[in-house]
């Protein structure tokens, strides 16, 4: 997942720099792993997973220290209290399952770099339905569409819809520059 965050971040710093203004086919697979881990960290932080016996394995009892450096390498341990995994493990298999299957569903299709002509994004906690990952308050990629300047009613549109996408909150750099959020 930290190879996913970094590839991500690196892209973000060249489109924010102006070395990329239309994503290729690499890089829009990029923003959709990226959107896809968003997508199930804010699904499973919502649902998390409970810890879960493992039948026939016994847990080690193991330091804080060496827990630590198990997962480093991404590996897993049983706890040996109860023998049971940690919840985390079965989370990570989940968004790792969530994100190769997002990758495939939308496998060959393209992010367009938006910009805001007036206003600026909102950015919700969770994605929801919205097919979009803002970058800083005045650009986003959005999913299928063509990179443009978009107007303020298009940026009012996506912050009604990111207002939407939020479970718990959305937050923005000054909300009243930010159009669509009294809808």
């Amino acid at each position: 997942m930290l190879d996913i965050e970094n590839q991500f971040q690196a892209l973000a710093g060249e489109i924010l720099a102006g070395r990329v203004v239309a994503l290729n086919a690499e890089q829009s697979e990029t923003v959709t792993k990226f959107w896809a881990l968003w997508y199930w960290r804010a699904k499973l932080r919502n649902a998390p997973e409970l810890d879960r016996t493992v039948h026939g394995v016994r847990g080690e009892p193991l330091t804080n220290e060496q827990r630590d450096k198990i997962e480093s390498v991404g590996a897993t341990f049983i706890l040996s209290s109860g023998n049971k995994l940690p919840g985390r493990f079965l989370a990570g298999f989940q968004i790792l399952r969530g994100i190769d299957e997002c990758s495939h569903q939308l496998w060959g299709r393209r992010w367009g770099i938006v910009r805001a002509h007036v206003g600026e994004f909102l950015v919700p906690d969770s994605p929801g339905r919205l097919l979009a990952v803002p970058l800083t308050p005045e650009v986003g990629l959005h999913f299928e569409s063509h990179d443009c300047i978009i107007p303020e009613s298009q940026v009012a549109r996506a912050n009604a819809c990111a207002r939407r996408s939020a479970k718990c909150y959305y937050f923005a750099r000054d909300f009243s520059v930010c159009p669509g959020i009294a809808e």
